[in-house]
This record gives C-alpha cells, structure tokens and sequence, in this order.
C-alpha cells in the first residue's frame, strides 16, 4: 500500500500531501 501512497504523492495535489505524509511516517 505504501507504494501506491508514493506514487500518489506527485499525482495528488498538496492538500493530500500531509494525509499521505502521515502514512508514510508510519511506514
């Protein structure tokens, strides 16, 4: 699932950035 979290990161706009950012953190 993460790597479907990273490939949306470029794709999404900055507003998701946090929410995905969190993710990520707890990867």
């Amino acid at each position: 699932m993460s790597d479907i979290n990273t490939a949306r990161l470029p794709l999404s706009s900055p507003m998701l950035l946090p929410c995905v950012g969190d993710d990520i953190l707890m990867v």
